[in-house]
This record gives C-alpha cells, structure tokens and sequence, in this order.
C-alpha cells in the first residue's frame, strides 16, 4: 500500500507516527533511486531491525516486491520473513517523532536503490541497538 513518505499517519498522546518507504507507486519509487554515502551501514542496520525489532503483522499475511520480476527459483529470500511486519524507529532529533516503515524497507533499499528521507536514515544510522528495540520490547510485553 503506497503511502508518501513523511505523511503523518496517526497521532497518539505526544507521538506523531510517520511514514517512510510504503513504496507501491512505481513513479515516486522510481524518483528515489539515488546513490547515498551511507547506503552500506543503512542497508545493514535495516537488516537488523529486520531480523530483531519488527512488529510481526503474521495475521495478515505478507507482501512481495511490486519491482522484483524473476521466478520463485531465482530468489535468494523469502518474502514472507521480509514482508510480513513494521519497523518503529524514533527520530534522533524529535523524540517524539516516530517513524514506521515496512520491513520491505530494506529490501527497497538494498535491491532497488531506494534511500529513504535523510532524517529517517540518520535516525536508523545513529541509533543505539537498544533504541531500535524499543518498540519490539513493548509489544513482547504486551502479549
């Protein structure tokens, strides 16, 4: 589902959630593809939020790249652990900021070229591992 990125997508008590890389829209998908300095260490952090922070979405399935145009063989991921959930990630700047990316993000990133609002990437880059877990811990505590 494509969304602009930086739009807000809901409010919650002093938070402004928003959203970044809900990529669906082949024009402003395509108007993203850019060459970034920090594209190595973003790629790699998103992998890790990924891999340990995601909000797992497992009750409504997943999603698979609109851009990707090979066959199941050719693939060297599954889609269904990339595409099934969100990454919370608070701004450096603006705590009170959040924003929320699926976890397709990294993909989109890695594959595509895509790089996301700088303010988002600087947010993922300078983060603490323990910051990027914020949001898994509540939801664990919340089960």
């Amino acid at each position: 589902m494509y969304k602009e990125d930086l739009a807000v997508l809901m409010e919650s008590g002093n938070d402004t959630y928003i959203t970044v890389g809900w990529l669906t829209d082949t024009i402003r998908f395509k108007e993203s593809f850019t060459l970034n300095k920090h594209r190595k260490n973003l790629i790699s952090r998103l992998y890790y939020c990924n891999k340990y922070a995601t909000i797992r979405m497992s009750k409504e399935g997943h999603h698979e790249c609109d851009y990707c145009h090979f066959d199941e063989s050719e693939r060297t991921f599954n889609f269904a652990e990339i595409g099934n959930g969100e990454i919370l990630i608070r701004d450096k700047n603006k705590r009170n900021v959040i924003y929320v990316a699926p976890t397709m993000i990294c993909h989109y990133v890695d594959i595509h070229g895509y790089v996301p609002p700088m303010s988002f990437v600087e947010s993922v880059l300078y983060a603490s591992d323990d910051d990027l877990l914020e949001f898994k811990r509540i939801e664990d505590a919340n089960k």
